[in-house]
């Protein structure tokens, strides 16, 4: 049925940037093209935090619609560690920012930028993941009440 009706087959790829091959066009082209040459009139829904989705669209996939819900930019996360925090702690944190871009990304959500913000500002560093960053808010609550 999928050899003879491609077009009836949707394949989502969701959170395509927590992909942990190297090179994520690459993956693409290799899974929907080279690897399954079948599938080639199949619709795809990919979503992606902006870091790869650019890298994924140059690939020959055929895109009939995009839709994009920005947060922050890179700029911005950095706009924003600055008039959130002091000069100095600001000043810490971003050179820690440039080498996680992962966390970078995260706080592409403005509500997780400021999290990240106040777990820096508690902790003195960048949490590891997520997880990490409710690890500690809810911490902070905990020993706020006690």
């Amino acid at each position: 049925y999928v050899h003879g009706h491609p077009d009836r087959l949707c394949l989502v790829f969701d959170g395509l940037d927590e992909c942990h091959v190297y090179d994520c066009s690459l993956f693409m082209q290799q899974v929907i093209y080279d690897r399954c040459p079948c599938l080639s009139g199949v619709r795809l829904i990919i979503t992606s935090r902006p870091c790869i989705a650019t890298s994924v669209l140059s690939t020959k996939t055929r895109i009939d619609r995009r839709l994009e819900v920005i947060g922050f930019s890179h700029a911005n996360v950095i706009d924003f560690v600055h008039k959130y925090l002091d000069d100095a702690t600001a000043a810490a944190m971003v050179r820690e920012l440039n080498l996680r871009p992962d966390i970078t990304s995260v706080m592409c959500v403005p509500f997780f930028a400021r999290l990240t913000c106040d777990v820096y500002l508690h902790t003195g560093l960048l949490p590891q993941c997520t997880t990490e960053i409710f690890e500690n808010v809810t911490l902070s609550i905990l020993q706020s009440s006690a």
